[in-house]
Formats: C-alpha cells, sequence, structure tokens
C-alpha cells in the first residue's frame, strides 16, 4: 500500500547519549502507534541507524551539517547561533549558580566559563534551511510531518525540546524539556533488532570493553590520561581478559596507534562502528569507562558495566540505566588503575555470566 503521509525525525544532532535516552525510544514508540501508516525517516550520524529500528527509511546527516557539529550538548550544539555556546575552558561550582538551579528544580552542577567564537556558521540556521528543503522534497505528499528535539515539538500536547526562545544563556539547561521515559519504548539493544540472520554464538571467555574517553573541545575534566588507561588494559591483559578499546575517532585516546595485544574497535569505518561495538559488548563480561554517553550505550546492551566520575552525578546514571543492567558506580573523578582494576574484578564476581545473559 502506498504510503501518501510522511513523517521525518530529526535531523538529529545532539549528544549521543541524549539520543540512546530522550530520543529513538520516542521514535520508535511513535512509529509502532501513530504512525504506522506512515512513511517513515529517521536522519542523524552516520552509523546511528542501530537505534532506528521502526523507521523506513534512514539518512545519514549531509555532510555540509555534519562538518560544522563540533561538539553537541543536550539536543543541540556548540556555535548554535551567534557564536553561542561555545566550547567550554573550564568547569566550576559556583554558589550563585547552585541556587538559580535549586530554585528551578534542576539538579545542582558545574558551570562553564564559555570561549565565544563569532566565525563559525549559524548550526541552527543551516538545519532550518535543510528541514525546508526536506519539505520541498515531500511536497508531492499528502502531509509532511518533522519533529527533532533542537526546536520546541508539540506532539498532540505533549511538549519537549529545546527552547531557543527561552532566556539568555544558550547553554542553560533550563531551556531543555527532555522526553521522559514513560513517554518511549526503550528496548535493549541488540543487532537481532535490525539484522535478521540469527544470533550470534554465546562465549564463555573473558572479554572486557574499555571507553578510553577524550574530549578536547568540552568536558576535558572528565578526562582519565592516556597512560592511566594503557595500564588498566595491561592489568586486565595480565589476568587473561581479552580487552577491546570502544569509542569513536573524535572522542577517544589511541587514535595513532592502539596498545599492544587490544581488538582495536576506534579506528575502524564511522559507518559500521557501533555494529561492531554492539557485537563485542554483548560477548563481553563487563565495560569500563568514565562518565558519559557510550557507557550509557553499553549499559543499554545489557553489558554489567563500571563507570567512575563526580559524585555528583551517581544518581544520574543510576536513574538514566533504563534496563537496570548491573552497574557499579565509582565516585571518584581520577582513581588508579590498580584501584579501578580491583573493583572491577570484584564487581565481575557477582554480574551475570555472558553466557547467561539474555
Amino acid at each position: 500500500m502506498k504510503k501518501n503521509n510522511v513523517v521525518i525525525f530529526g535531523p538529529y544532532v545532539g549528544e549521543f547519549g541524549w539520543e540512546l535516552l530522550y530520543w529513538q525510544g520516542w521514535v520508535r514508540k511513535v512509529c509502532e502507534s501513530h504512525f504506522t501508516n506512515h512513511k517513515k525517516i529517521a536522519i542523524s550520524f552516520e552509523g546511528r541507524d542501530v537505534f532506528y529500528d521502526k523507521v523506513d527509511e534512514f539518512r545519514e546527516l549531509p555532510q555540509h551539517l555534519s562538518s560544522q557539529i563540533l561538539s553537541s550538548r543536550n539536543y543541540i550544539c556548540d556555535y548554535w547561533h551567534d557564536g553561542q555556546p561555545s566550547s567550554s575552558s573550564d568547569y566550576f561550582w559556583s554558589a550563585k549558580a547552585v541556587l538559580q538551579q535549586l530554585r528551578n528544580g534542576v539538579r545542582p552542577h558545574r558551570i562553564s566559563r564559555e570561549l565565544i567564537n563569532n566565525d563559525i556558521p549559524s548550526i541552527r540556521a543551516l538545519l532550518i534551511e535543510y528541514q525546508e528543503s526536506l519539505r520541498a522534497e515531500f511536497a508531492n505528499y499528502d502531509s509532511v510531518e518533522i519533529y527533532a528535539p533542537w526546536h520546541l515539538n508539540d506532539f498532540h500536547g505533549y511538549s519537549f525540546g529545546f527552547d531557543f526562545n527561552s532566556g539568555f544563556d544558550l547553554g542553560s539547561p533550563e531551556r531543555v524539556t527532555r522526553i521522559e521515559f514513560n513517554r518511549q519504548t526503550l528496548t535493549r539493544l541488540s543487532l537481532e533488532n535490525i539484522v535478521k540472520d540469527g544470533k550470534s554464538e554465546s562465549i564463555e571467555s573473558k572479554r572486557v570493553a574499555i571507553y578510553p574517553r577524550r574530549r578536547n573541545i568540552r568536558r576535558s575534566d572528565k578526562n582519565w590520561s592516556e597512560s592511566n588507561y594503557t595500564e588498566l588494559i595491561e592489568l586486565f591483559q595480565a589476568a587473561g581478559y581479552e580487552v577491546g578499546i570502544l569509542g569513536d575517532r573524535l572522542g577517544a585516546y589511541f587514535t595513532e596507534s592502539a596498545p599492544a595485544g587490544v581488538v582495536d574497535l576506534i579506528n575502524i569505518e564511522d559507518v559500521g562502528r557501533l555494529r561492531v561495538q554492539m557485537e563485542f559488548l554483548k560477548k563481553s563480561n563487563l565495560a569500563v569507562g568514565a562518565m558519559s554517553g557510550a557507557t550509557l550505550f553499553s549499559l543499554a546492551t545489557g553489558t554489567p558495566t563500571l563507570i567512575f566520575g563526580y559524585a555528583e552525578e551517581k544518581s544520574r546514571y543510576e536513574s538514566e540505566n533504563f534496563l537496570k543492567t548491573p552497574l557499579l558506580y565509582h565516585s571518584h573523578m581520577n582513581p588508579t588503575p590498580k584501584e579501578l582494576f580491583e573493583l572491577a574484578t570484584n564487581f565481575l564476581k557477582n554480574t551475570i555470566p555472558v553466557q547467561l545473559r539474555v
């Protein structure tokens, strides 16, 4: 049957973790409930098709957009409009900011000193132009609906997204209304949802996935050192574990050369990276990494995960673990490799063996 109505989800340009937690599950739910007779299209970063198993077509962000997105934040990205919000020089606690956050019902958090750059084009303007081109492409359809969380959306009386017209600080979390979990269909991420040629065999070998997170543009305060990751990898290898390093080349260490003996899943093609990493996680006993969207991704695949980071972020990561996957959050942003290894090995004794995981 020809579908004379089209619904477009995107383009998505925000953080990886926000796409995982506050977007893809909503797309799945409304595709199955409200848009069954529509042509359904999702648009996001290269390789993110694994999130959109209920659409008819997945499109990658066009190059003229993806090349401008240097650092995403919540539903938007840096240099959204007139050089703001921008790359941050550092993060710090402010008593005045915390009081304002509490008054607004926002979880207390560090604020940043930002560097304004007016030489970069307005990403918002480019996206508006692109959305108009999509409307023109499907002008012969009876109806075209477009939803994207980088602007305010009204879906049958339910509002969500980024409010460009509120306040002055484009980086303020008060501008954002995220999609609640109860409005989404959040499922365990699995290649079986997309690849129809059967399941991969489970294994009983010892395998650990490590996310060597590294950011240059924003939130460098969450970086652990490359030497620490190298030492942690060597500790696992000495204990008989096969170690894989996961992440992407724009946000990880070891992009020049990987430590000896590891399975390098960073320096591979973007288009298939998430699929390959999902397959590795499925066969892993544990994932380890600093607080980031990548570690939330491992939890969403059902892989027990050890996360280390700021103490005030612990409750957030626990609440965002929507599958209730075994999780150990270590409230220390700079533990020693030995300390983290000992935590990991103790955690492993009480987690679900790979061969028994559903």
